[in-house]
């Protein structure tokens, strides 16, 4: 399927379309080819990279870091611990 193809199609679903819904249409096409294709990359990669990427993402995505410096022994933050 080329992309001519795809285009015709995707011309098709959204022909009667107002504007903001064929902008809707479109997004959710391209939000599903992109989550197709990681899904793939993933699968076809090596296990360290899978585990790699569930400590990186959930750094880049603001979870952790900083505030998983700040933790005591007891897995709490200290700053938390000392306030009662």
């Amino acid at each position: 399927m080329g992309a001519a193809s795809g285009e015709e199609s995707f011309a098709n679903e959204t022909a009667g379309l107002v504007p903001d819904e064929a902008t809707r249409a479109a997004q959710q096409q391209l939000e599903a080819a992109l989550a197709s294709d990681v899904r793939e990359r993933v699968i076809a990669a090596p296990p360290d990279l899978f585990e790699r990427a569930n400590v990186k993402l959930p750094l880049a995505m603001g979870y952790g870091g900083a505030a998983a410096d700040r933790r005591g022994q007891g897995g709490r933050v200290e700053r938390a611990a000392s306030m009662g």
